[in-house]
């Protein structure tokens, strides 16, 4: 079975992050809120406006990895690209942080507290109360447990749920084969959601340092 994580883009040299890998990787942030609402667009749209700052400054500089985009653009008057991979790298430490509760949480628990939790462990510190209000009012929309992992993980690979469903033969069998394609869709999802927290937080992580290295992140945030 196929899930939202199982395809991450890979950088080719983890010291030198190339720019092209990270915005692959930033587009499923995109996806990401594309699967949770239709309100959720209001995050989506920051995240794209982000994606493309990033993207023009690299062609504007004839640049291929995040340090040298920086290193470039510390002393020039626009700095739109640098700011743009500031925000990415704060959006998906609020991603890595709902996903490491995500991963971890039972049944009963409701995704909307972790990912209110995670927004405030993360994003809230750099938002005003008008912003913090407006992530808040959209981040309690997602949707409810079962159908966010369906989303994640039986909607990713339709085909092979359908084949599931047009060869069972009986009521009783097919609510059985249901429920046990649902519970081994929510067991794959959530051990691949932390998997992909781990890996992707090791570049966070990196392109962090280079921020505080230039002078645009605060070296107490990690």
């Amino acid at each position: 079975m196929i899930t939202f994580f199982s395809n991450i883009p890979i950088f080719k040299d983890e010291k030198n992050l190339d720019i092209q890998t990270f915005l692959q990787l930033s587009k499923m942030i995109c996806d990401f809120f594309g699967l949770c609402d239709s309100k959720f667009s209001l995050l989506r749209n920051d995240v794209e406006g982000n994606i493309k700052k990033v993207s023009r400054a690299s062609t504007n500089l004839h640049v291929n990895t995040l340090y040298d985009l920086l290193a470039n653009e510390i002393n020039r008057d626009d700095s739109s690209g640098s700011i743009g991979l500031l925000w990415l790298k704060r959006t998906f430490q609020f991603l890595i942080c709902f996903l490491h509760y995500f991963a971890q949480s039972k049944n009963n628990e409701l995704i909307r507290d972790m990912i209110i939790r995670a927004y405030d462990k993360t994003l809230t510190r750099y938002h005003n109360k008008l912003m913090r209000h407006a992530f808040r009012f959209v981040l309690l929309i997602v949707p409810k447990r079962s159908v966010f992992i369906r989303k994640l993980g039986l909607e990713q690979d339709n085909c092979e749920l359908l084949f599931v469903l047009l060869i069972v033969p009986k009521r009783s069998v097919f609510i059985r084969k249901l429920g046990l394609e649902q519970d081994n869709c929510e067991l794959l999802v959530l051990r691949e959601a932390g998997q992909f927290a781990v890996s992707v937080e090791a570049h966070v992580q990196t392109l962090n340092r280079m921020l505080v290295l230039f002078g645009l992140e605060d070296p107490l945030i990690s």
